[in-house]
């Protein structure tokens, strides 16, 4: 059953860390290993056999430092209660806890923290010391993960054998991102709900979508025909002046609302990025003529009366809050942000971001950074204690895979958070877009920063970038050597 993790390093390598939702080919090599194993093994999985593969000999006691809110505002459950509480997420996660104690004979402890911003501090601390206060951590890769990698606390996983990066459980679209010759100090995947819910989609109000006698959005994302000429033919020309003072301000009606990074959202969803590995080189993506072109057909919509994009630059939630006072057709946020929904009482519903055009094989839903979690294993943690780690981690995404993912999404985001069964088809097509890049979680050499600049501010894109170039070719570099850097020290 097992698959050395070398031959997945491999293979990610070679394919230059692309997110292949935007690629061509009909098949990725790792859905087709997965396949593969499957067929060898001739083993259906589920909740109840899947801890079947593991070894359960000596586990020691499991303590992970984690939170249940990524902010002071927005709560996404990571952790249970110690207890059933009747809430459909918290009870999915308890018995998948209580199944993995059981299997291992073992004790698991959460040490919780009140954010995500407040993980780091005790992590390093431990790791500096050289004690084995947390087994891992699970935290917001912008405000956790990143920052534990960047301090050179975290453990090489590259010799890990018993984590298998060609499973389902584990986004492999975006572990593409975080391999480099052979190396790599994080997991992303599916031990936390917070995951499937962290690409960003579109929300559009129903009534104002019947009151104009649109075409059927969904029908549109199920025939592949969803693209930017789409939604642009839409939203175009929407823009009204409700209270009649001559000037587009918050009071009015938008095509779209959404703060100054949805372009982000856009250009990733059209199958972009802004670093890619070619022949071993970690380069720009953002100067390739069809990213150019891109960046130029968003800046054309978005600095027209039809987005309401620069009002909320410093507000990540008014966007939200301006669409449920039916002000606009549309709305772009984070899937996690659903729950600030729940007593809406105006109809919604929900897509991905459009493709770039029909050929385009499938949807991309660009992750957020600060929603999307992941796993680090501290430096320090004993060498008697890390190959049971990595077994206990993989076992808890696998079940999690089976077990709680399936519970909490279905039963609690999909039924309760969403208006129409259309919208439950939807957000799976979201979660299983999901995309990251390392130029976003780095703004390396300031591309991040230049996307909202190019799309919202109207800078021009070709001599933008011209004026970075030297700043990425610097950070590229610094970037590969804490990789390889890391692993040496």
């Amino acid at each position: 059953m097992k698959h050395s993790i070398r031959n997945t390093v491999i293979w990610i390598f070679c394919t230059c860390f692309l997110a292949s939702c935007g690629a061509e080919d009909t098949m990725s090599v790792t859905e087709t290993v997965s396949q593969e194993i499957q067929q060898e093994t001739a083993v259906e999985w589920n909740a109840d056999t899947i801890l079947q593969q593991y070894p359960t000999n000596g586990m020691h006691e499991i303590k992970i430092l984690t939170t249940n809110n990524v902010n002071s505002t927005l709560f996404a459950r990571t952790a249970p209660e110690e207890e059933i509480t009747g809430e459909l997420v918290n009870d999915a996660l308890y018995t998948r806890d209580r199944m993995l104690e059981e299997y291992f004979q073992t004790k698991l402890i959460y040490d919780l923290v009140s954010e995500d911003i407040k993980l780091i501090d005790p992590f390093t601390t431990a790791a500096l010391a050289g004690d084995d206060a947390y087994s891992f951590m699970i935290g917001s890769l912008r405000w956790a993960a990143i920052p534990a990698f960047n301090q050179g606390v975290c453990y090489d996983l590259s010799d890990m054998q018993v984590i298998d990066l060609t499973q389902p459980w584990w986004s492999q679209n975006v572990m593409e991102n975080f391999i480099y010759e052979d190396h790599y100090y994080l997991l992303v995947g599916e031990f936390s709900p917070r995951n499937v819910l962290s690409g960003n989609m579109l929300m559009f109000n129903l009534q104002e979508h019947a009151n104009r006698n649109l075409p059927s959005l969904y029908d549109m994302v199920r025939e592949g025909t969803w693209t930017y000429d789409a939604f642009c033919s839409i939203v175009q020309g929407i823009g009204t002046d409700l209270d009649g003072d001559g000037n587009m301000t918050l009071e009015d009606f938008y095509g779209l609302n959404c703060d100054s990074t949805a372009g982000h959202s856009f250009y990733f969803g059209m199958g972009q990025n802004l670093i890619v590995n070619a022949d071993g080189k970690l380069q720009a993506a953002v100067n390739t003529d069809q990213a150019v072109s891109v960046l130029e057909n968003l800046q054309k919509l978005f600095t027209t009366a039809d987005i309401n994009a620069d009002s909320y630059r410093k507000n990540t939630y008014a966007p939200n809050e301006s669409f449920m006072e039916n002000k606009a057709l549309f709305n772009c946020m984070v899937v996690l942000d659903l729950s600030m929904f729940r007593d809406y009482e105006t109809d919604y519903g929900i897509v991905p971001l459009p493709k770039y055009d029909e050929m385009q094989q499938s949807y991309c839903s660009f992750a957020n950074v600060s929603a999307m979690t992941a796993v680090v294993i501290p430096k320090s943690l004993s060498v008697e204690k890390l190959q049971n780690t990595g077994t206990f981690i993989e076992a808890m995404t696998a079940l999690s895979h089976y077990k709680s993912i399936p519970e909490a999404y279905d039963a609690t985001l999909l039924s309760r958070e969403t208006r129409d069964e259309d919208s439950v088809e939807m957000l799976r097509i979201i979660s299983e877009g999901l995309m990251l890049d390392l130029g976003a979680v780095y703004n390396i050499g300031g591309l991040y920063t230049m996307l909202e600049e190019c799309t919202v501010d109207g800078k021009p894109v070709v001599s933008t970038y011209q004026g970075l170039e030297n700043g990425v070719q610097t950070d590229c570099s610094a970037l590969v050597e804490a990789f390889l850097g890391n692993s040496a020290e």
